[in-house]
């Protein structure tokens, strides 16, 4: 009896094991099913995608192959006309002695499209063929745009020199980025282009001060100044304040020698009241002061581009905020330092509808729930390697209803949930571009959803 008695009391448990592992086993193979439907339909969204892309693809070719025929024909009327009138060359040249191309019949308008496509050292060569491309090559409307950029590594003193005072009335927007061997000799012949609007003097590293003063004085019209990259001083801010009453674009960018005093200038002369593009991208040396003297000398700033500045605190951005109050763009990627403190002072302050931060650990969910409440006309927000922003705060995000571009990649603590929310927001009607990379959180279903919600991504 008692040996009966412990059989019975192994069996027991041998019987309840094999009852758990049919248990198991059914809900393992129900889940298998799950698995499999979520599959399916998750195969069928990226179908459809794909389907979607080849058809706008497909019109993208079509597009382009009627741009073609619509080239070529108009190139096969050309040639028809073009033989039309070589009997009528012939007969001329015979009475004058001198050769026509066929470039040369076209009406003049024509020709110096065709020229807008070559460069500017092109034009220097296409001078010398023949007085028909020399005339044409000498209109002001082909030289009112110069970008020596492309030429760098070949540009002179004495060639810039001669284009600078054989065309300096035309000259309207010059790009001379990276033009390191030029000197002061053709530098200062940029001053006798009095209808200059646009310069860019970018990675030069001989313009100085003198340079740059000079340029000022005999360019009233100036709008757009890039002097980022260069060894600038306060002087050059200076010489802005007083006399550059109509710029509204200046980039000072990686420029390292000027200091809070330079923008000090800025509050007791007229040079700063239209400003309304600013690039103070790593300038680390600038202080609280600096960002209060911008405040009031530049009242009118709408874009504000401050990136690579981790000096960059919570004071500064206070201190901007005083007195700027029409931003409408505010950059500050690598600004490890600001908090919700900061983001609070942006929401009331400013009118956004762009604003990009990344590589900050101190924003959180407050923070963004203060800028979206704040910022309704917000339509581009990058907010890449905030690890502190949680679904919570992609649920204040969803509610913008003007929001088309959004970047919340490396943002760790986002999940299904946030993208649910974000699908089912305000800002789902016009999102046009959205990146969740490196979301560890973001599973399949987040894609099937985004697959299914926005089909125009």
């Amino acid at each position: 009896m008692f040996v009966a008695q412990r059989e019975n009391d192994a069996t027991e448990p041998r019987q309840r094991m094999d009852v758990t592992e049919r248990r198991f086993e059914r809900k393992r193979q129900l889940q298998m099913v799950e698995l499999g439907k979520i599959t399916q339909e998750v195969r069928a969204a990226v179908d459809k995608l794909e389907a979607l892309v080849n058809t706008s693809r497909l019109k993208r070719i079509i597009a382009a192959w009627h741009i073609v025929a619509k080239d070529s024909r108009r190139t096969k009327e050309y040639f028809k006309r073009l033989e039309m009138s070589f009997a009528e060359i012939n007969n001329r040249d015979h009475q004058t002695g001198e050769r026509f191309d066929g470039l040369s019949v076209l009406p003049e308008n024509l020709s110096l499209k065709i020229f807008q496509y070559l460069d500017f050292r092109d034009w220097l060569n296409c001078s010398d063929v023949c007085y028909t491309w020399k005339s044409i090559i000498q209109s002001g409307t082909l030289w009112s745009q110069i970008n020596i950029s492309s030429g760098k590594t070949w540009i002179t003193d004495d060639m810039l020199k001669q284009i600078l005072q054989n065309y300096r009335p035309f000259v309207i927007h010059l790009n001379l980025r990276g033009c390191t061997s030029l000197n002061w000799p053709s530098l200062k012949c940029i001053s006798e282009c009095r209808n200059l609007q646009e310069l860019n003097v970018s990675e030069c590293f001989n313009v100085t001060d003198v340079m740059v003063q000079r340029i000022i004085e005999g360019c009233p019209c100036l709008l757009y100044l890039n002097l980022s990259c260069t060894l600038i001083t306060n002087n050059t801010l200076k010489e802005i304040s007083r006399n550059c009453v109509r710029l509204q674009y200046l980039s000072l960018a990686y420029c390292c020698r000027f200091t809070d005093k330079g923008f000090l200038y800025l509050t007791t002369g007229k040079g700063g009241r239209n400003l309304i593009h600013l690039d103070l991208s790593g300038c680390t040396q600038m202080t609280v002061n600096g960002f209060r003297y911008i405040s009031a000398g530049c009242p009118s700033l709408r874009q504000l581009v401050i990136n690579d500045m981790p000096t960059l605190s919570d004071s500064c951005v206070l201190a901007l905020l005083a007195r700027c109050c029409c931003l409408s763009s505010l950059s500050l990627l690598d600004a490890p330092h600001l908090s919700d403190v900061a983001l609070k002072a942006i929401a009331e302050t400013a009118n956004l509808r762009a604003f990009r931060i990344e590589g900050n650990n101190q924003l959180t969910d407050i923070g963004w729930k203060a800028l979206c409440s704040s910022s309704p006309a917000l339509c581009s927000l990058h907010a890449a390697e905030c690890p502190r922003m949680t679904d919570d705060g992609l649920r204040a995000v969803a509610t913008l209803k003007n929001l088309q571009d959004l970047d919340i990649s490396l943002c760790n603590r986002v999940s299904d949930i946030g993208i649910e929310c974000l699908t089912k927001g305000s800002s789902a009607n016009k999102l046009q571009k959205l990146n969740v990379s490196h979301c560890s959180l973001i599973s399949d279903i987040s894609v099937k959803r985004i697959a299914k919600r926005y089909l125009g991504i």
